[in-house]
């Protein structure tokens, strides 16, 4: 499920990020007169380029998933080891990270 959520987002963040790169990016570049307010446009450009990392989070955090999942079978299975939770406890420090930059994209 988490997988198929990441992908709509992906797909969503793509195509809002190329549909605003066009819009308010290239058009004002490419047209005729000078931009109005450039340091506006500058900070509309991060803004956009900054939607590509929120994807790569996106595919972070479902990669996180699998691990989670992992982690509670080995844990059910009386296999989990102290390495295996040094791990576990990266990969929650990965999606509070990705929950953080999506908040605050």
């Amino acid at each position: 499920m988490l997988k198929l959520l990441t992908k709509e987002l992906q797909n969503s963040l793509r195509t809002i990020q190329d549909n605003q790169e066009n819009r308010l990016l290239f058009k004002p570049y490419t047209a005729d007169d000078s931009i109005s307010d450039p340091d506006a446009w500058i900070e509309q450009r991060r803004n956009i380029l900054t939607m590509t990392l929120s994807i790569e989070a996106l595919n972070n955090a479902s990669e996180s998933a699998k691990e989670f999942k992992e982690a509670f079978k080995l844990l059910l299975e009386d296999k989990f080891t102290i390495a295996r939770a040094n791990e576990l406890l990266f990969d929650i420090n990965s999606l509070v990270n990705v929950a953080e930059e999506i908040k605050n994209n």
